[in-house]
């Protein structure tokens, strides 16, 4: 009986019916001793609800994705464009200027031997020694720079392998590893920077003129010194050099006012005195000449060429017993000099002392035979007469 209750009240409509139904089927089961039932209702939480919306976006959001990806046409796989680099522009090197160098000085022309044998010998600067070291001029000459290395060439790697490992190769690794690279476009006009090319260095003047001073080429040695002397005009070293050209040429009063000149650069250089002390004596003006000698040697009391120049003066002025006191400190100096040992030789011969003067002789032409190569057939023909 209470199944059948049950369901008629599962079955029983509960929208639908008149509330007349409803009640008398309540008293029916209340006769019965069921309680009365209230109708059931179905709501839905708030919790509820989210999990079924987001769960509704989802599978929204998903089916219009899938949607899209089928219904799209398919792209086409573009390559990427190529990455053009900028080819640097060749770094330009300078090409050294060769040095200029002057050749080796050649040894001066010898002069025509003498008739008879001079009495002396007089101890000149006709050309400036090669350890004068010259003073700077204003311009200098700089030095080339040195050239870049090259650099080296790329290594083949392709011709290294062997050949059975090339014959492995598939083809389209060899078509690969044959295919050139494309050549990289030339830069922009704007980012190409100009270099300016090297100007060649100025000549060396003072080289040039000491070689042509050396080989009497006297003329080209004063163009020389002339465009060094415009550029400074307070070289001592050049006044004294131009004066000896003019002395070999028999301009004594020009050579006087060079050697001048340069003691007024600088007092104290000894060689200017020297020559200008020769400088007077060829113009007959020994006292003169003896006090720039005296100076010379106040400077530089060893310098022989003053000592011997000294005691010549005296010799021409009728001292010999000075003169040779003067010509022995010379060869005590230096041994070596062959202008000393030639005039002690000349001074010994005169006062008549035959072995000081056989001795000096022999020694002039074991140290002077080349440098003073017109005196050895006069010095020979003495020799012969004092010893035979």
């Amino acid at each position: 009986m209470s199944l059948i209750l049950d369901a008629l009240r599962r079955n029983t409509p509960k929208d639908d019916e008149s509330p007349r139904v409803e009640s008398n089927s309540d008293s029916v089961l209340a006769t019965l001793g069921y309680p009365r039932q209230r109708p059931r209702t179905r709501s839905l939480s708030m919790k509820m609800l989210l999990v079924y919306g987001g769960a509704a976006v989802a599978i929204g959001f998903v089916g219009l994705s899938l949607l899209i990806a089928f219904f799209a046409p398919p792209e086409r796989s573009r390559p990427a464009p190529p990455v053009r680099v900028a080819a640097k522009p060749p770094a330009r090197v300078p090409v050294p200027a060769p040095e200029q160098t002057s050749p080796a000085p050649s040894p001066a022309a010898p002069k025509p031997a003498p008739a008879a044998l001079p009495p002396s010998l007089v101890a000149r600067n006709n050309a400036p020694p090669p350890d004068v070291v010259p003073s700077r001029p204003a311009a200098t000459v700089p030095r080339s720079p040195a050239p870049a290395p090259a650099p080296a060439a790329p290594r083949a790697a392709a011709t290294s392998r062997p050949a059975a490992a090339r014959a492995e190769e598939p083809p389209v690794a060899a078509a690969r590893r044959l295919t050139p690279a494309p050549a990289p476009e030339p830069p922009p006009a704007s980012a190409v920077v100009s270099v300016p090319s090297p100007q060649p260095p100025a000549p060396n003047h003072f080289a040039l003129a000491l070689y042509n001073q050396r080989i009497a080429n006297y003329e080209e040695a004063l163009t020389h010194y002339r465009a060094l002397l415009a550029q400074n005009d307070n070289s001592a070293e050049v006044h004294n050099n131009v004066g000896l050209i003019n002395q070999e040429q028999g301009r004594l009063d020009d050579a006087i006012r060079e050697y001048q000149r340069a003691i007024a650069i600088d007092p104290k250089y000894v060689r200017a005195h020297n020559n200008l002390g020769v400088a007077f004596m060829r113009s007959n003006r020994p006292a003169d000449a003896a006090a720039e000698f005296r100076v010379a040697l106040s400077a530089d009391a060893r310098n022989v060429e003053s000592i011997v120049n000294l005691a010549l003066v005296q010799k021409a002025a009728g001292r010999p017993t000075e003169a040779r006191d003067l010509l022995r400190r010379a060869v005590a100096i230096d041994p070596r000099s062959a202008g000393s040992h030639y005039n002690l030789a000349v001074v010994a011969d005169e006062s008549g002392d035959r072995a000081s003067a056989v001795e000096h002789y022999r020694a002039f032409l074991k140290y002077g035979s080349v440098t003073h190569s017109e005196l050895v057939a006069p010095v020979r023909a003495r020799l012969a007469a004092l010893t035979g």
